[in-house]
């Protein structure tokens, strides 16, 4: 009875992990607006663009058939997961390492060797940090998937892939250049898998751009907390000016101690 119990309720942990995440890319589509084009304006940016390119998203990766926790985590300059052509990977090929077929660094496992899946079914990653827009005005980006995926940008959600197997674009006009936050998640169930994310300015690829050996050019316009040394700097017109507040009142205090001791 006991081992029936623990089947049980090992089954139940994955069918609510699996519930979990796909509520969470259904409520991403919900929210993301059917239209051509998406304003995010100077309000959603984190901070000004770094004097330095950055090493990419911040990745995790979870597994259903496993357990509920993070299983690893990596970091992505290209989402491109086997690929940046929409190239269907097997999932019986193998796990994380083999999907992202290079294209993913500083991969780290956080659980023993004999715990890391095989195989990629029942996988779901998240990615997360910055991307640095350097100049204004309108950028393309393309998000294909198999299975659910999500993108957003700069808390706004942009483009979702509610089903299997596609590829949908769209575009976003930014009023000031910074750095601003991006969310993408995708969710793999069985079958074959990819996830591939593109941008463009200008008519110009700028990520998941071909090297034209094989690979992707790392643009360094992905940026992590991690780059950031944490969290990012106050923007000026946000953080700044208290800060300013609370160094105005500290210097006046000191002032007035050090006029009492010379009294």
């Amino acid at each position: 009875m006991s081992e029936f119990v623990r089947a049980m309720a090992g089954l139940v942990g994955r069918l609510s992990v699996r519930a979990a995440g796909l509520a969470f890319v259904l409520a991403s589509v919900a929210a993301c607006p059917a239209q051509a084009q998406t304003l995010i304006d100077a309000s959603h940016r984190v901070t000004a663009v770094p004097g330095f390119a950055g090493t990419g998203l911040a990745g995790t990766y979870y597994n259903s058939n496993v357990q509920a926790g993070a299983l690893a985590t990596f970091s992505a300059p290209n989402v491109c997961f086997p690929d940046c052509s929409s190239t269907n990977f097997s999932d019986g090929s193998g796990g994380l390492t083999a999907f992202t077929n290079g294209n993913a660094t500083n991969i780290s496992f956080l659980v023993p060797s004999n715990q890391i899946p095989t195989t990629w079914s029942n996988s779901r990653l998240t990615l997360n940090g910055y991307i640095a827009i350097n100049q204004t005005g309108t950028y393309g980006f393309t998000l294909g998937s198999d299975d659910n995926s999500s993108l957003s940008i700069g808390g706004i959600s942009l483009l979702a892939i509610p089903g299997c197997c596609t590829t949908v674009s769209g575009s976003a006009s930014f009023s000031a250049t910074g750095l601003y936050a991006v969310a993408i998640n995708f969710m793999e169930f069985g079958g074959g898998s990819y996830l591939d994310v593109t941008a463009s300015h200008g008519g110009s690829c700028i990520i998941g751009c071909s090297n034209g050996s094989g690979g992707y050019t790392n643009s360094g316009l992905f940026y992590s907390d991690a780059d950031l040394q944490g969290a990012p700097a106050p923007i000026p017109g946000r953080g700044w000016p208290s800060i300013a507040i609370l160094a105005v009142f500290g210097i006046a205090s000191l002032a007035r101690r050090f006029g009492r001791a010379a009294l």
